[in-house]
C-alpha cells in the first residue's frame, strides 16, 4: 500500500568519525584534534534514486589542512555558544540582543559552514560532486537528506560551500541520526495505532515554570493543535501537565496504562541525559517510553549543560528517547535560541498546520517552518538552530490510519 505522502526517496549522508587509537574507534568524543592524534572520517553517499552520485565509502584523514578545518569549525561552534548562552540555556540578556549581535551570529555560523566544507574540498569522490550540485541550486526541490554520525560536535548541518550561499539545512529536509555505544540508530519503531476519526492525541508538558513565555507558547500550540479553522486533514485533543502528578495521571490507575495514546508531544522545560526535567525531577523512563512510543517530541526548553558539550548532551538525550524509546523523531533547538512568543508562533504554526495538513514528512515540514522563521526575522538566527533528530522521511501518520478512517 502506498504511503500517505509520495515522498522522494531518502538519500543518506554518511559522516563518521573514527579515532584510530582508541579501543573503540566509533566512540567520538566532542574535542581538538592534535597533531599527534590521529583521526579519520568515513565519507559516504547513498542515494537510492542515483547510482552513479553513489560510491564506496571514502576515508578522509583528518590530518594538516582538514584538521585544522575540522578544528575552526569545532571552536567556532563552541565559541557561539560561549558567547550567547545564558544560565537558562537560552540566549543570555535577551535584551542586549540586537540586531547587529544576531548579525554576529549569523556571520559566525556562516564561517562555521565554510569551515566543515575545507574539510571535503580535496576530496575526489562523489560526495563533493553531490554536495557542490546541492549547495549550488538556485531551486530547493526538498530533497529528504539524513545524516548518520557519531560526531555531533559538528555541526554538518551547517554545511556551506560559500559564505554567501545557502547552509545544507535550507537546501533539503534535513534529520540527522546519530550511533554511539548501545544506540539502535535509525531502528524502525513498532507499529502505529490508527485513529478512526483522524481526531489524535497531544502532550503538551511545562517542565519548567521560570521562563517567561512557556505558559503562552504552549497556548499557542494548544490553540494551533486544535484549530479547525483552516480545514486540517487531522485535528487533536490536547492534554496538559506541569507536575509529574500531572503526567502520572494519564494512566489508568489499576492498570498502569496510558488512557490515550500520544502523536505529539510538545515539552517546554529543561532536559539533560538523563531525561527530562519537571519542576526537579525527572520523568521515569518506564513513562517516557510508554508516551514516546512513535510520536514526535519537540524539546523547546533548555538543557542543563551549556558551552561545548551542549550539542553532545543533546545526542545523549535523543539517543535514549528516539533509538531506545520509540519516538519517531525529535525537533530539538542546537543552539540557545530567544525566549520569544512571535518566534513561537511562527515556527509552530508553520510546522503544526503542515503536519495537520497530512501533506508533508518531518523534515519537509520543519524546512518549511525554518524558512517562514527566516522570512519573518531577517537577522535572527533562530531559524538554522532548530533541527530534526531522526529521519526526515518520517510519517507523522500511517497507512493504517487511512484505512481506519474510511
Amino acid at each position: 500500500m502506498s504511503s500517505i505522502v509520495d515522498e522522494p526517496p531518502n538519500v543518506m549522508l554518511v559522516l563518521m568519525r573514527l579515532d584510530v587509537l582508541d579501543a573503540n574507534p566509533l566512540n567520538a568524543k566532542p574535542q581538538k584534534l592534535k597533531e599527534d592524534h590521529r583521526h579519520q572520517l568515513l565519507v559516504a553517499v547513498i542515494d537510492p534514486r542515483k547510482r552513479s552520485t553513489s560510491g564506496p565509502v571514502t576515508v578522509i584523514d583528518l590530518s594538516g589542512v582538514q584538521r585544522d578545518a575540522y578544528n575552526r569549525a569545532l571552536e567556532g561552534f563552541q565559541g557561539v555558544w560561549q558567547q550567547y548562552c545564558g544560565s537558562s540555556g537560552f540566549v543570555k540578556q535577551p535584551g542586549l540582543y540586537t540586531v547587529e549581535r544576531q548579525r554576529e551570529i549569523l556571520v559566525s555560523m556562516a564561517r562555521i559552514g565554510r569551515d566543515i566544507w575545507e574539510i571535503f574540498q580535496d576530496l575526489k569522490h562523489p560526495v563533493l560532486y553531490w554536495l557542490d550540485a546541492l549547495l549550488k541550486s538556485n531551486t530547493r526541490v526538498g530533497d529528504l537528506v539524513t545524516i548518520l554520525t557519531n560526531d555531533l560536535a559538528i555541526p554538518w548541518f551547517w554545511l556551506k560551500q560559500t559564505i554567501g550561499g545557502p547552509f545544507l539545512c535550507e537546501v533539503c529536509s534535513l534529520g540527522t541520526l546519530h550511533f554511539s555505544p548501545g544506540d539502535r540508530g535509525g531502528e524502525a519503531s513498532g507499529s502505529v495505532t490508527g485513529a478512526h476519526d483522524r481526531t489524535y492525541d497531544a502532550l503538551l508538558v511545562n517542565g519548567c515554570s521560570e521562563l517567561p513565555f512557556v505558559r503562552s507558547e504552549l497556548e499557542t500550540v494548544r490553540a494551533l493543535l486544535e484549530d479547525r479553522g483552516q480545514r486540517p486533514k487531522y485535528t487533536f485533543r490536547t492534554h496538559y501537565a506541569d507536575t509529574r502528578k500531572d503526567a502520572h495521571s494519564l494512566r489508568d490507575e489499576f492498570e498502569d496504562q496510558l488512557r490515550t495514546e500520544f502523536r505529539i508531544v510538545h515539552f517546554c522545560g529543561k532536559y539533560s541525559k538523563d531525561g527530562l526535567w519537571v519542576k526537579g525531577s525527572t520523568l521515569s523512563e518506564a513513562f517516557l517510553k510508554d508516551v514516546l512510543n512513535n510520536a514526535l517530541l519537540v524539546l523547546d526548553g533548555y538543557r542543563s549543560e551549556c558551552g561545548a558539550g551542549a550539542w553532545p548532551d543533546v545526542a545523549n538525550v535523543t539517543s535514549a528517547l528516539v533509538n531506545m524509546g520509540g519516538a519517531l523523531g525529535c525537533v530539538v533547538p542546537v543552539l540557545p535560541v530567544k525566549d520569544d512568543p512571535i518566534v513561537a508562533k511562527v515556527l509552530w504554526g508553520s510546522f503544526y498546520l503542515d503536519l495537520r495538513r497530512g501533506s508533508s514528512a518531518l523534515g519537509q515540514a520543519l524546512v518549511k517552518a525554518r524558512r517562514a522563521l527566516k522570512t519573518q526575522f531577517e537577522n535572527n538566527p533562530a531559524w538554522a538552530a532548530y533541527q530534526l533528530i531522526g529521519s526526515p522521511a518520517g510519517q507523522l501518520y500511517s497507512d493504517d490510519d487511512e484505512q481506519t478512517s474510511v
